[in-house]
């Protein structure tokens, strides 16, 4: 036998004796005889663990004193003292030899054993190990324990599935099983469900009276496309659960799962043609498409018939998709002569052969080939109103566009209208022989030029296309130049280097937004500006400076905009400004001309003498009526501009409102009475005002 101890001493040792399997233990009968009185006393002697599987260590611990304190106690442990009769002793025990001396006996010592124990109890097998304990006066005291070494035992399944279970299709499955182990050891259970997903795993203590184990599962399943349980098909898959515990016991339990897929529907199939009457040599489209709610590949399969044979059959697949899927097979076909034609679709979800049973669905479509005719298309298209004005009121105007079409042999017509801002619309006809007005209203947001389109099409290539060009006005007032001034550095020019400050003032009616472009025409970059900030009088200012770095004469054009279609609401002025560098006379003797020239020059300065009086003597009057010379002029200019608007407005209506030319001139001498009217009145009230002041 094969043995391992380990002693540890507690107090001094005199002695140590290693184990020794040959010593022959003593007697049952020699062991339990005294001399005497116990010199000896054993406080307690016992293993750890109690219960042991066989290979595993065992501890003994033995506590004992001596009655007389200078003597040496012999200690000697049996751990196989008996044999499997429970009388004879073991004469090949494995032993534990050792003495201590002058104190107290505190003693651990170890062993493992080679085979499960050779007795039997309720509680297992078990050696029977007998300590000796003597004080070298012929006295010896004796204790004996069981320990029990038994052998792990493997797990066990009192409860478990049948052999072949049946879950249902796509639903999760609980499979359960009782697990039993006398060892009350944790059991690993592995479960390998055969659908190729990863295997689940539990951990569960086995007691002896058994532990339930339950895992859920939906196996995964592929379908072959077509296949039906009527016809007998089912999936197979082989599941394999194992039982693992502690000490590498393994119980396998293998099942057949068995599974009834559900019924397999047919694909629902539509089927048309652009039309089922058509000309030769043009190919006339065919539109299939089909639904499986099983998502299955699908055979399509074409037959064309010229009501004699089967002339063409073409076959297609498509592959799987997911379930309730529209799928479309659309195919081409031209018939090159006149006839009567029939063409018949397959759809089918089943295997090879793929048309097979309830499962092929057919539908067939009459199919007429003649020559066709052209539609006919009478006139152009026409509008309502015929002169359309976007009323800026409302910011928009409708307009009715209609046209006239027919098709002789019956077909179908498509009218696509195009209205030449982006949008577009359609009508279709009911196959009128004689023709039907077809009517589409639109409306207009923007005033611009449009070309409005229609494309006559019968589907069966004739397209016939009309068009027409439209100008949509609108009642938005243009903007228009009210001031235009230049302020120079030596009035009427301006000397190079220095500031040229121009002013700009329009007007709006509506208020739109005006974007205005200077170029002051001596090559430098144009200015843009947006106008926005509109007076009470809807009026806007800008005001714009400039340095001429060289002398000359430059036209500045002004050109702005309110971006609103028509042809005055896009305008352009051009100034002229002068640069120069003034120029300095020399000292010379003066001939008759010079003295003519001072002459002419004193009266010169006579008349401007005079004509400031004459305009000193104005401004009192302006002012005795609260007005500036720069005031007036202000308001005879605004009322000038105010004319000459009229006067522009008195023409446009001639353009575009048909008014009479009689009515015109009268219409503009009457504004050019009132505008000399409320000047001569501004004039008489400043005089009046002056007598008044002179009395």
């Amino acid at each position: 036998m094969a043995a391992f101890l380990t002693v540890v001493l507690l107090v001094s040792v005199s002695s140590f004796h290693a184990l020794d399997i040959f010593q022959c233990p003593p007697s049952a009968q020699d062991a339990g005889q005294d001399a005497h009185a116990l010199l000896v006393t054993v406080a307690s002697f016992v293993v750890s663990p109690a219960r042991v599987y066989l290979g595993e260590e065992m501890t003994f611990f033995l506590n004992a004193s001596s009655d007389n304190p200078g003597s040496t106690v012999n200690i000697t442990i049996y751990f196989d003292y008996l044999l499997s009769d429970g009388t004879t002793v073991n004469p090949y025990s494995p032993v534990f030899v050792t003495s201590v001396t002058g104190g107290p006996v505190n003693i651990t010592t170890t062993y493992t054993y080679d085979h499960i124990g050779n007795l039997t109890d309720d509680e297992g097998t078990y050696f029977q190990v007998r300590a000796f304990l003597n004080d070298g006066d012929g006295t010896t005291t004796r204790r004996s324990l069981p320990a029990y070494v038994v052998e792990n035992t493997a797990p066990t399944l009192p409860v478990s599935p049948s052999s072949t279970i049946r879950p249902i299709y796509e639903v999760p499955y609980n499979v359960s099983f009782v697990v039993k182990d006398w060892d009350s050891e944790l059991v690993t259970v592995t479960w390998d469900f055969g659908d190729g997903t990863e295997p689940a795993l539990n951990e569960t203590i086995a007691t002896p009276a058994g532990s339930y184990v339950c895992q859920s599962h939906t196996w995964v399943v592929v379908l072959e496309p077509g296949r039906d349980r009527d016809q007998g098909y089912y999936i197979l898959f082989n599941m394999s659960v194992s039982f693992e515990d502690s000490y590498g016991h393994v119980k396998f339990s293998n099942h057949s799962v068995n599974i009834t897929p559900p019924e397999n529907d047919y694909p629902s199939v539509t089927f048309s043609a652009e039309s089922m009457k058509w000309s030769p040599g043009v190919a006339l489209p065919f539109f299939a498409s089909a639904v499986d709610d099983e998502g299955d590949p699908l055979t399509w399969t074409f037959v064309f018939n010229d009501s004699v044979e089967n002339y063409l059959t073409v076959v297609y697949h498509t592959n799987y998709t997911d379930p309730a899927t529209v799928v479309w097979q659309n195919v081409s076909h031209t018939f090159d002569t006149v006839g009567d034609y029939r063409v018949t679709l397959y759809v089918s979800d089943a295997l090879i052969p793929y048309q097979v049973g309830v499962h092929n669905y057919s539908q067939t479509i009459p199919v007429s080939i003649r020559e066709n005719l052209e539609p006919g298309v009478l006139a152009n298209i026409t509008m309502s109103p015929v002169n359309p004005v976007i009323n800026s009121t409302i910011g928009y105007v409708d307009i009715a566009f209609s046209i006239w079409a027919g098709d002789p042999d019956g077909d179908i017509l498509y009218l696509y209208w195009d209205f030449g801002d982006g949008e577009s619309a359609q009508n279709q006809s009911n196959g009128e022989i004689s023709g039907a007005l077809f009517i589409q209203t639109h409306r207009y947001s923007a005033a611009g030029l449009y070309n409005v389109s229609v494309l006559v099409d019968d589907n069966r290539g004739h397209e016939i296309l009309k068009y027409k060009l439209i100008s949509v006005l609108t009642n938005n007032g243009a903007p228009r130049i009210t001031l235009a001034s230049f302020q120079l550095s030596d009035g009427a020019f301006a000397r190079p280097g220095t500031a040229v400050n121009l002013t700009i003032t329009l007007s709006d009616r509506e208020k739109d937004p005006i974007t205005l472009w200077v170029d002051f025409g001596d090559n430098t970059s144009v200015i843009r500006l947006e106008l926005t900030e509109f007076s009470e009088n809807s009026t806007v200012t800008a005001k714009l400076s400039h340095v001429y770095q060289n002398s000359g004469k430059f036209t500045v054009v002004v050109t702005y905009t309110d971006w609103v279609y028509g042809s005055t609401h896009n305008a352009t002025l051009s100034l002229t400004v002068e640069v120069k560098v003034p120029s300095v006379s020399g000292v010379r003797v003066w001939d008759w001309w010079d003295y003519t020239s001072l002459m002419l020059l004193v009266a010169g300065l006579g008349v401007v003498v005079a004509r400031w009086m004459v305009l000193g003597r104005f401004r009192k009057e302006l002012d005795n009526v609260g007005l500036t010379l720069e005031e007036y002029k202000t308001i005879t200019t605004e009322s000038k501009s105010k004319r000459d608007a009229a006067l522009k407005d008195v023409d446009t209506q001639v353009k575009q409102a048909g008014l009479g030319v009689a009515s015109a001139k009268k219409m503009k001498a009457q504004i050019r009475e009132d505008y000399a009217r409320r000047r001569k009145e501004l004039r008489e009230r400043a005089k009046a005002e002056t007598a008044r002041e002179a009395r």
